[in-house]
């Protein structure tokens, strides 16, 4: 496990409150190959990231090396729950560490694709005891996020914008029963890839960007391209793209404006 901590925001932006600018922070929750995290620095943020395979953290330490050395990182080995400090099983696909989990609920004749450890659980009070409530958590542990979430919901401490894997309807709902109101569905698979906006409002303006097994851009940057849903809006949306979930997968970006 690696931690360390530095006062390192992104660049103000005006069009956002003070508030919002100042808390230059992003939590990965679930980092498999750490697309996502990479992205995060790039465009500036602090980033908290929380892994639970012991391989893909070793893996994660040597590639984020210099970020977690000068305290913009923070690498965590732990297994997102709604506790602290249980021990609980981990299973690792020995190919494809981004669908690695808690959840058991595998087909047989794939058991032996993967490997079993055990890591220590964290909670989201935690997490946010180190550095506060982040501008956006990003999370996407494999049928753990009920249980996450619910830890989140009982401190009622909440990101502006959160996003979750949602391969059931339920997550969305705990997240509307939080307090959140808007809602947008993504892909992510999309045809030609994730692109920058042509205005961002997030952290740092990037010239480019090559999003590779990661997913896209969050928060404000997602303004500028497509509608967000209102509860009733996003359930039917979820309902309707049903028939893509056979070769695809979706986000729920949510929306809570303080």
């Amino acid at each position: 496990m690696n931690q360390s901590s530095a006062d390192h925001a992104s660049p103000p932006l005006e069009s956002r409150p003070a508030e919002a600018a100042s808390a230059g922070l992003v939590m990965d929750i679930g980092v498999a190959g750490g697309a996502d995290t990479a992205f995060y620095l790039a465009k500036g943020f602090r980033v908290i990231s929380v892994e639970a395979g012991a391989s893909a953290c070793e893996k994660l330490s040597r590639r984020f090396a210099e970020p977690i050395a000068a305290g913009t990182l923070q690498l965590l080995r732990f297994i997102a729950d709604s506790t602290f400090g249980l021990p609980r099983d981990f299973h690792v696909h020995k190919v494809h560490q981004g669908i690695s989990g808690v959840s058991m609920h595998m087909r047989e004749d794939l058991v032996h694709d993967y490997a079993h450890e055990t890591a220590l659980t964290i909670d989201w009070k935690t997490l946010i005891a180190q550095q506060g409530v982040p501008r956006y958590a990003k999370i996407d542990i494999e049928g753990n996020e009920e249980n996450f979430l619910s830890g989140i919901a009982a401190t009622g401490r909440l990101p502006e914008f959160i996003s979750i894997e949602c391969h059931k309807l339920q997550p969305v709902e705990m997240l509307y029963d939080m307090g959140y109101r808007r809602f947008r569905l993504v892909d992510q698979n999309p045809a030609g890839g994730f692109k920058l906006p042509s205005r961002q409002f997030e952290g740092r303006r990037l010239a480019s960007y090559e999003f590779v097994d990661a997913s896209g851009p969050f928060g404000l940057d997602l303004f500028g391209d497509g509608t967000w849903l209102d509860f009733d809006f996003m359930r039917a949306a979820w309902y309707a793209a049903e028939p893509k979930r056979q070769h695809t997968w979706f986000d729920c970006h949510a929306w809570r404006p303080g």
